[in-house]
């Protein structure tokens, strides 16, 4: 939480970032560590390491790392934007996609079957709607025929990130036919 809570003044996430790479963590052993169910003996959740890679994510260095094709990084952070256990872990990982979107020479790779990043921002804004077949074809396969139970994200603030990084992915024509 305290790392968070550093990381958010954008004068210090440069100095953050190389505190880091001067470390003995790498940045794949904080991906690890994050995405590990279990990571600890002590029950150490580490929601607030979603928050830091958003607020890192700021900065080209760390989006290269994350958007790195073959680390397969971002890949990997994705679900999370659905875990129900964690509002913070959401929050983060969605804004951190939020800011990926700003990179508008990975808008092609971010929105292929590689990564299919549409799929995971618009799940969470789906409801338990039904439509008819025509238009349950035009949507993403993971977005059709949704189970009546399926509940749409209840944060404001992570619905306006989403549609945030809706818009930015709406920057170039290649990426508008998505």
């Amino acid at each position: 939480m305290i790392l968070s809570n550093m990381t958010r003044p954008l004068h210090l996430v440069d100095r953050i970032i190389t505190l880091f790479e001067n470390s003995d963590y790498t940045w794949d052993s904080i991906v690890a560590a994050f995405t590990a169910k279990q990571y600890n003996n002590v029950g150490a959740k580490l929601h607030y390491l979603g928050p830091v890679f958003s607020n890192l994510s700021q900065s080209p260095r760390v989006r290269r790392y994350l958007m790195d094709r073959d680390r397969n990084v971002i890949q990997r952070l994705l679900p999370f934007t659905e875990y129900a256990d964690s509002i913070i872990r959401r929050g983060g990982i969605i804004g951190t996609l939020k800011n990926c979107c700003f990179d508008v020479e990975n808008h092609e790779w971010l929105l292929s079957p590689e990564v299919d990043i549409l799929s995971y921002l618009l799940l969470p804004l789906a409801g338990p709607e039904e439509f008819d077949d025509d238009d349950n074809d035009k949507l993403p396969v993971s977005l059709q025929y949704l189970p009546e139970t399926k509940q749409r994200e209840p944060d404001l603030d992570i619905r306006i990130m989403l549609l945030e990084a809706l818009t930015q992915l709406c920057a170039t024509k290649k990426a508008e036919k998505y």
